[in-house]
């Protein structure tokens, strides 16, 4: 990678234990460097609260992560991420892996993503801005993400992944080819009320409550309905 990486200080947040631990974050590109904007999170929730904080042009926090739109913003002509990989082989299977995350992106009708190495557990995602739109698509590219540098097939998943996995049933395959449909439902960038508790927005933003709780997610009913 010829631009620089600037990294961000070692942020600790409240998060649930994963047993597997790739960690995220948003950078900012210039035209020397790739910036990293707040701590690497384990939990992808946090990158959908950020997508909900620029939504309304508010601060906010939960679980001592926080963003204030009005300070810093994400670029937003890609998804920019910095990955950290807990191990050298999980960053060596996303690139092997990549061709199945271009496929469903090739159906999609969205820009393929690139992996920009850092060093062997580092690396710059560059992605469609379409996974800025909404809570769910973040949290499901970032689910891809991950779940292609543990393995080749989502069944052979394990820990946290295979949970999330297992837990959306037949759902994860209907959001999968209903994804454009989806994310073009017209709602909040969380999918919930625009009175909902910070705790509710931060738990069911993402693309497992889409799949399971359309108690709370427009995103979700629309999908029930597909």
């Amino acid at each position: 990678m010829k631009k620089q990486f600037i990294p961000y200080k070692e942020t600790y947040f409240n998060e649930i234990f994963q047993s597997n631990v790739i960690k995220f974050a948003f950078v900012k590109e210039t035209p020397d460097a790739y910036v990293q904007q707040h701590g690497n999170v384990n939990c992808r929730d946090f990158l959908a609260d950020v997508l909900h904080a620029e939504s309304i042009n508010e601060f906010f926090a939960i679980y001592k992560f926080c963003w204030n739109p009005k300070v810093d913003k994400i670029d937003r002509d890609a998804t920019k991420l910095v990955v950290s990989f807990q191990q050298e082989s999980q960053l060596k299977n996303l690139k092997k892996n990549l061709p199945e995350l271009h496929k469903l992106e090739t159906t999609w009708k969205l820009r393929k993503t690139k992996v920009l190495t850092i060093d062997s557990k580092t690396a710059i995602i560059v992605g469609s801005p379409f996974y800025l739109k909404k809570g769910f698509a973040i949290s499901l590219y970032t689910f891809l993400l991950k779940a292609f540098a543990l393995a080749s097939t989502f069944e052979d998943l394990t820990g946290n992944e295979a949970m999330y996995y297992n837990y959306c049933g037949s759902n994860f395959d209907k959001l999968i080819k209903n994804f454009r449909k989806v994310l073009a439902y017209k709602t909040t960038v969380s999918g919930l009320k625009s009175n909902e508790p910070d705790h509710n927005i931060h738990n069911y933003a993402g693309f497992v409550a889409v799949c399971r709780h359309p108690n709370y997610q427009k995103h979700g009913r629309f999908l029930e309905n597909l």
